[in-house]
């Protein structure tokens, strides 16, 4: 068990060092700190406003956050595919 826990560590460790996950923290961070988008994004969950949405995804910092979103995604599914074939497993496990 403890070397599947060191294993786990060391692949935390190597995600931390991915562009995509340093990118998306540091904007996260920024993200937080834009209250006028923050507001935004909160006044479109309410009314689904179309030029509201607009204004969000023309946002620079927003556009760039979605971006490495979605590279972050492509990442997991990577491991998640890597995963599936040590574990020779379909789907989920319960």
């Amino acid at each position: 068990m403890n070397e599947l826990m060191e294993k786990v560590d060391v692949l935390l460790s190597e995600l931390d060092k991915q562009e995509c996950v340093v990118e998306i923290k540091k904007l996260n961070n920024k993200l937080l700190m834009n209250k006028e988008l923050l507001d935004l994004i909160k006044e479109y969950r309410v009314t689904g406003n179309e030029e509201i949405k607009d204004k969000i995804i023309s946002d620079e910092l927003y556009s760039k956050y979605k971006h490495y979103e979605n590279e972050v995604n492509f990442l997991i599914l990577n491991i998640r595919s890597k995963l599936k074939v040590i574990n020779d497993k379909k789907g989920c496990i319960k």
